[in-house]
């Protein structure tokens, strides 16, 4: 069976970088399931010992860059608002291997920035229970993540629209 996770409402715009014009979403409602997501692929990523699953969370997390197609190199999900969040994914979600060190999870939980503590506490809690499955488990769950969980989105390039949506769903 498929599993609705819930709605996401975004506004979508315009971003330049590096002479590449790209479509961008900013994410009005929904950071929390988002973030848990984003936490998620990357303790897959590192627990999983298929290449093929390997491969598909890093496409989900990190964009290469494809001049070919226009294609800036970018990770799927900004956190431009705060900056010790935007370290934090660059350490610990865009790194490969990086939510291995849990002796460094556990010091940033302990500290007093709680979006911090709380994103690594939830890392350090996926990891155990993703570590308590065997292979052909952890296989599973990926399929049915990627396949059977659905998220609802939707979006407007008018701020004004987009946060009435909010209103509407909320």
């Amino acid at each position: 069976k498929e599993y609705l996770l819930g709605s996401v409402v975004l506004q979508k715009h315009s971003v330049s970088s590096k002479s590449v014009t790209y479509e961008c979403c900013d994410v009005l409602d929904g950071q929390q399931r988002m973030t848990t997501l984003f936490l998620l692929m990357a303790v897959l990523r590192d627990l999983s010992e298929n290449p093929k699953l390997t491969a598909n969370v890093k496409e989900a997390i990190y964009q290469e860059e494809d001049p070919f197609s226009n294609q800036p190199e970018r990770i799927r999900i900004e956190f431009l608002i705060r900056d010790a969040v935007e370290n934090f994914v660059e350490e610990f979600i865009k790194t490969d291997g990086a939510t291995e060190n849990e002796d460094r999870l556990k010091e940033i939980r302990q500290s007093g920035n709680v979006s911090l503590s709380n994103m690594s506490n939830s890392m350090l809690y996926l990891r155990k229970q993703l570590q308590e499955m065997d292979t052909i488990d952890l296989n599973d769950f990926a399929v049915f993540l990627f396949n059977k969980v659905i998220v609802i989105y939707v979006a407007s390039e008018s701020l004004e629209d987009a946060f009435r949506l909010f209103t509407i769903l909320n």
